[in-house]
């Protein structure tokens, strides 16, 4: 297993909760009784690399949403719907709502690098030195992957160290 790719959709097939790093599973934890809560929009942050679609990912494996990799894919959803790479300006989020309107969506989670600027809960993922060790012990563990050492606090920066091409 010698591409990036490969490994990212390895990661894909083979993760659930207990691959979550304690920085996502305090996210994940906070984030649940607001899922098909009172508030209609929430927001998942934090930036590149902090693992804020990896947490998505779970959450929509244990069927507890939907997700869209972009706000244009925009669509009917039984669950609440994550919204990868939302915007995070308060008029492009005004307009996401007129858009859950349209399409009767009553739960919707933005996941934006940047705090929504407009008044929804906010759950901000961070990454720390811990949090990296888990995630790397996560790749041997399950992956039989070692990779070199690498400082940076962004998990795509680990996943570079594999070579390959990233889709």
């Amino acid at each position: 297993m010698n591409s990036r790719t490969e490994v990212e959709n390895r990661i894909k097939a083979l993760s659930d909760a207990s691959w979550l790093f304690p920085s996502q599973a305090a996210v994940y934890q906070e984030l649940l009784p607001f899922l098909g809560g009172l508030h209609r929009v929430v927001n998942l942050y934090g930036l590149q690399g902090t693992g804020k679609t990896f947490l998505a990912h779970i959450l929509c494996k244990e069927n507890r949403v939907e997700y869209v990799t972009s706000p244009d894919l925009l669509r009917p959803a039984e669950r609440p719907l994550v919204v990868d790479n939302a915007p995070f300006e308060r008029t492009a989020v005004r307009g996401m709502r007129n858009q859950m309107r349209r399409f009767d969506l009553q739960h919707v989670i933005l996941v934006t690098r940047y705090r929504v600027e407009d008044s929804v809960p906010a759950f901000a993922l961070s990454l720390t030195p811990d949090d990296v060790r888990c995630f790397r012990a996560n790749l041997f563990r399950y992956l039989d992957l070692r990779l070199p050492e690498c400082a940076a606090l962004n998990l795509w920066e680990h996943l570079k160290l594999i070579g390959g091409t990233y889709g």
